[in-house]
């Protein structure tokens, strides 16, 4: 039986609106057909790979969003079942932001990177928020698999 050097894989996925000048409040439909996705081919890659497949997924939270949908955390209490399902399946989540801000006289929004006080309200206010119990995140990878795997 031949044996091969264990290869590390990790998926992370963004979790983000579906358009990226979201005009109005959608469901975030993507998320949901994309842990479906996941859903479909965890056990397969699971078979494939002789390890747990635990994806990683890191949530956008920014003043964008909270602009857009009225809070930072919209998505997580619209599809609270899935991120429950999602955690209770071992998967990591996390958090990810943009520094995209809203020019009002243009009505379109931008990635604002020259502004230093600006990418650190980005990063701080939502870092807040996290903590007053919105969603429980690690930007922990977990992982099940052992660290020498047979390929099949």
């Amino acid at each position: 039986m031949s044996t091969r050097p264990t290869i590390p894989a990790v998926l992370r996925i963004d979790v983000e609106p579906d358009e990226h000048q979201p005009k109005a409040r959608s469901e975030w439909p993507g998320f949901a057909g994309m842990v479906a996705h996941v859903e479909a081919m965890r056990s397969r890659l699971s078979d494939l790979s002789g390890c747990g497949v635990h994806p990683s997924w890191f949530v956008r939270f920014d003043p964008d969003i909270e602009r857009c949908f009225g809070r930072a955390d919209f998505v997580v209490q619209q599809h609270r079942d899935l991120f429950d399902s999602l955690r209770q399946r071992g998967d990591a989540l996390g958090i990810h932001v943009h520094a995209h801000r809203w020019d009002a006289s243009q009505a379109v929004t931008f990635s604002d990177y020259a502004d230093q006080n600006w990418t650190m309200h980005s990063l701080i206010s939502r870092k807040c928020r996290l903590s007053a119990g919105a969603l429980t995140v690690s930007g922990t990878l977990r992982t099940k698999c052992p660290r020498n795997v047979r390929a099949r």
